[in-house]
């Protein structure tokens, strides 16, 4: 874990910085970066969840 810290973790934290851009911000990103690919999945396990078993709609996330 340390690496992982040291690492990517920091780093990342720093270039976010350097471009204002704030943490929740980029939580947001990566949600709604990978959101689709986890709705394809859970749409295969849960036939009443077709498009936002993430959490976050295709619809949304492509906005």
């Amino acid at each position: 874990m340390v690496d992982l810290k040291d690492k990517v973790i920091k780093p990342l934290i720093q270039k976010a910085a350097s471009y204002d851009i704030e943490l929740d911000e980029l939580a947001l990103y990566a949600y709604a970066k990978h959101a689709q690919e986890r709705n394809a999945q859970i749409a295969k396990l849960r036939s009443d969840m077709p498009d936002n078993g993430s959490g976050m709609s295709n619809w949304i996330r492509r906005a």
